[in-house]
């Protein structure tokens, strides 16, 4: 049997491809279910909820995608800020969430409780 030096080089390469591909879409499926969740606790509170996917970038590159919450109360919109903040010092980067008294042409689509799997990286 002969073993070309080539392949069984590139064999521990390809396993840690692999892997690394296992473990990102793992990644994934976590931040999509953790922006999902975030838009649901955001929406039973009585905010409005709009969704733009990342469509240009790497997420490691960019983001996963962006969420608006709005609300037209200056309390309800001071108190969507805090909790903002704390998801925005645990999450940096990787999840974009603006809070807005009105959605812009940045916002992306409305979502509702039943919409929430179109929150989504990549988008469905």
């Amino acid at each position: 049997m002969t073993i070309d030096p080539l392949t069984a080089q590139a064999a521990p390469f390809n396993t840690a491809a692999e892997e690394a591909a296992s473990l990102e879409q793992r990644l994934i499926l976590e931040v999509n279910t953790l922006m999902q969740g975030v838009a649901r606790a955001f929406l039973e509170s009585g905010f409005d909820v709009y969704f733009r996917p990342n469509t240009s970038t790497h997420w490691g590159e960019g983001d996963f995608g962006r969420l608006t919450v709005v609300s037209r109360d200056p309390e309800h919109l001071r108190e969507a800020e805090a909790w903002a903040k704390d998801l925005s010092q645990a999450f940096h980067e990787y999840i974009c969430l603006r809070i807005a008294a009105q959605p812009d042409k940045f916002s992306g689509e409305p979502v509702t409780l039943g919409t929430l799997r179109q929150i989504a990286y990549p988008a469905p």
